[in-house]
């Protein structure tokens, strides 16, 4: 029902205030944006998604529910909200808003079974993480033939730069752009990731991409309302076919850069299939990378203070051009994207130390390498990090798919991360240089991760390697790269 503003009109400060008096369920989501600006951290914001995950979201205002209401819940797509009794307010018809937990008896419960609770609550919402249910959403694959929608917005008063057809071939390649989302996805997870463009619909789609006129003006309106009134025309005219937001794996949408953006170039569901973009960035590759990383459930990249600062990576912001640099991702995210993983392994370090040679990821996917003797990603489990972090090692060679990394170029990169959460560059090493971590895992004893060697192999038959040993030191430190056997190359009898 409607509430009245301060001055007797229901709408305040550009919203409609209302009040949710039925329990609504969304999902709990978050939104990661990617900055123009290099050096700006961003704005991560939180969002209900009503009816789906393809539905209208809502902002929330997190300091209305009361100090460390959400503590412990992380809006990664696996829990739902049911809230009834709070302000919610609205942009328009449609146009999303900000859910206020504001009202006096206002009611929220955090899916699956945690009970009602009050707003005014100053401890978390008892839920631990073991016991959340999977939404049965429909989210990004990391493998497999992915079907991508781009959805072209047409408001009145400003216009996309490009046409529909020149981002069809931006995204997919369709006449003759030969760097783009599909092909570096392609590429760097060695063809298990296959972009495909949604099946032409007669007067709806065509190479991928279907147009949807609204009748709203959009210039100087935030992004977030532009996108629930682009989607809900999107979504009556995808209905006059039979079709859904559901039919397909993930759907980017493109809206003028007279759009408010508040300095990003795009964003994105983390995790989800739902991503937005600025017309003047839409085309550009690692735009298109980054934010489909986090559909695929992927945090940023950081180094030092910056969370975007490791730019070995696609998940911080090396590559703003259209086609290129390309680069794939740092250890960690590689570690996530579970790719290269019959060649990859976790490491239990000891005194005696364990001698591994790493392949670059263009080794691997031109299969120029030997299953069982060479690795691509090193992960090293290390209680005293916290919250189940762990670090993990690569070979940066820049070669094929990697061949544009100028961030850590042909070192061995470490970097510390776990499953959706952000990254951060630890130590870049070239042969004979080491990383140390002291008490590891409180034993009293120090990490080495130490690169004995890094030969350059042949075009044709043999890989770049870096040769790295991993051990304890525990105070009687060796020339430990002398005396360890080196892994057996290819043919050896060793």
């Amino acid at each position: 029902k409607g509430a009245s503003g301060s001055n007797g009109d229901p709408r305040e400060n550009g919203y409609l205030t209302t009040e949710v008096q039925e329990a609504v369920e969304c999902d709990l989501i978050t939104i990661e944006p990617l900055m123009i600006n290099r050096t700006d951290d961003g704005f991560q914001t939180r969002a209900c998604v009503m009816d789906g995950e393809n539905g209208t979201f809502y902002e929330i205002d997190e300091d209305a529910f009361g100090p460390g209401f959400f503590d412990g819940h992380d809006f990664d797509g696996t829990e739902k909200m049911s809230i009834s009794g709070a302000n919610v307010q609205v942009i328009e018809r449609h146009g999303g808003g900000i859910i206020m937990g504001a009202l006096p008896g206002a009611r929220v419960q955090m899916s699956p079974g945690a009970g009602n609770f009050g707003t005014g609550m100053t401890q978390s919402v008892g839920l631990g993480k073991g016991g959340v249910e999977q939404n049965k959403r429909v989210l990004a694959q990391k493998t497999g033939v992915s079907t991508l929608l781009v959805v072209y917005a047409i408001p009145p008063d400003v216009q996309n730069s490009e046409t529909p057809e020149y981002y069809a071939d931006s995204i997919f390649g369709t006449d003759g752009d030969l760097v783009n989302v599909r092909s570096q996805a392609f590429d760097c997870s060695g063809g298990q990731l296959r972009y495909q463009p949604a099946a032409d619909v007669t007067g709806l789609i065509k190479n991928g991409v279907m147009t949807a006129q609204i009748t709203n003006v959009v210039a100087g309106v935030s992004s977030n309302t532009v996108m629930n009134w682009v989607r809900e025309a999107a979504t009556a005219l995808l209905g006059s076919k039979d079709l859904t937001y559901s039919h397909y794996t993930q759907v980017m949408h493109i809206f003028p850069s007279e759009v408010d953006w508040g300095g990003a170039a795009a964003w994105a569901y983390l995790p989800g299939s739902v991503s937005a973009f600025s017309d003047d960035y839409a085309d550009k590759m690692g735009v298109q990378i980054h934010e489909f990383g986090h559909n695929l459930g992927m945090h940023h990249s950081g180094h030092g203070t910056l969370p975007y600062g490791d730019h070995s990576c696609m998940m911080g912001n090396p590559s703003y051009g259209d086609n290129g640099p390309v680069i794939c991702f740092n250890a960690a995210k590689s570690w996530e994207t579970g790719w290269y993983a019959e060649d990859s392994t976790t490491v239990i370090p000891s005194i005696s130390g364990e001698s591994f040679q790493l392949v670059g990821v263009a080794d691997w996917v031109t299969n120029t390498y030997t299953s069982g003797t060479h690795k691509v990603v090193l992960r090293i489990l290390d209680e005293t990090i916290g919250n189940d972090l762990s670090y993990h090692v690569i070979y940066n060679r820049a070669k094929g798919p990697n061949a544009g990394v100028k961030f850590a170029k042909d070192k061995v990169t470490i970097s510390t991360g776990r499953l959706r959460k952000t990254s951060w560059h630890q130590a870049e090493l070239i042969a004979g240089q080491v990383f140390r971590k002291d008490q590891y895992n409180n034993s009293g004893q120090t990490l080495v991760v130490k690169v004995c060697e890094m030969p350059m192999g042949t075009e044709d038959n043999m890989p770049d390697t870096a040769r790295v040993l991993i051990y304890l030191d525990d105070g009687t430190d060796t020339d430990k790269c002398a005396d360890a056997t080196p892994p057996p190359t290819p043919g050896s009898t060793t």
